[in-house]
């Protein structure tokens, strides 16, 4: 699953697999397997030394404490400030629902991702959901193939933050061949299709929360028990519906009078200088 296999990493790193598999193995609740699967999960084991590894069992005890994880157990992401607010806030209790407005290139998806995936494999939680807004419904509705194949463009954020991750997204993503191999670990869905849906304990990530209507919004976030975290990320200068359509910057104003919710804001981008110039331009 992960870039990093024990079985092609020599001697050491299979020396470096069994130490930290057996750290983790001593915490309540994991089995062998799912610990030898985290253990891989972003720490690169091919470059880790016997100093890194003597702190191995320090680091499993510190993320099975609710908060956020070390840095060199977040998948090897250096973060900003910024960015690191937007993940303490996903990964503290005290806070159900995460609002981030980010610029394009900002890692939005990267770290909600990234968050996710120390939520479900560390405090229990029941999956992760991938919600997205498809812009024309109907044209979802009418295009050739499985509902599977129609999402695919869609799903390409996903996919690139699953790469990052040193994830494979054919084998991360539900499908019906993921769940015969017990690989998959987040679900990937339209918004179009979650009428009469309901998320029970689920990390839920909404994704370009700036092509949401109202009553889109209502439709997903009203499938969510309280025992889920839900992560809403979108950029309000980058709408692809009427602008007096998108709820984003209301939603933001509404949920963010509330204690249970944290907004955050990533103005900083990382895809380039053009990247940056373009986003500014009114």
């Amino acid at each position: 699953m992960y870039a990093h296999d024990a079985s092609t990493s020599g001697n050491a790193t299979s020396d470096a697999v069994g130490k930290a598999a057996a750290s983790i193995s001593r915490v309540p609740g994991r089995d062998s397997i799912r610990a030898v699967e985290i253990a891989r999960c972003g720490l690169h084991l091919n470059q880790i030394g016997e100093a890194r590894m003597a702190s191995k069992k320090k680091i499993v005890n510190d993320v099975n404490e609710f908060g956020a994880p070390p840095e060199d157990m977040f998948f090897g992401l250096t973060l900003n400030e910024g960015q690191k607010i937007f993940r303490d806030a996903i990964m503290s209790e005290d806070k159900q629902v995460v609002i981030a407005n980010a610029v394009a290139g900002s890692g939005k998806t990267l770290i909600a991702t990234a968050c996710a995936r120390m939520l479900q494999a560390y405090h229990g939680y029941d999956g992760v959901v991938y919600v997205f807004s498809a812009n024309q419904e109907q044209a979802l509705g009418y295009r050739p193939g499985t509902t599977e194949e129609k999402i695919l463009d869609y799903r390409e954020p996903l996919d690139d933050a699953l790469i990052k991750l040193n994830e494979d997204p054919v084998r991360a993503i539900s499908s019906v061949d993921t769940i015969k191999m017990g690989t998959a670990w987040i679900d990937a869905r339209p918004s179009t299709f979650l009428r009469g849906v309901n998320f029970n304990h689920k990390v839920v990530i909404i994704d370009e929360c700036q092509n949401f209507t109202v009553p889109e919004i209502k439709k997903v976030i009203s499938r969510c028990d309280d025992a889920c975290k839900v992560i809403l990320i979108g950029c309000s200068a980058q709408i692809d519906i009427p602008a007096d359509r998108s709820c984003f910057e209301r939603l933001i104003q509404y949920l963010g009078a509330y204690d249970f919710v944290k907004v955050c804001h990533l103005p900083e981008s990382y895809r380039g200088k053009l990247c940056t110039i373009i986003d500014r331009f009114l």
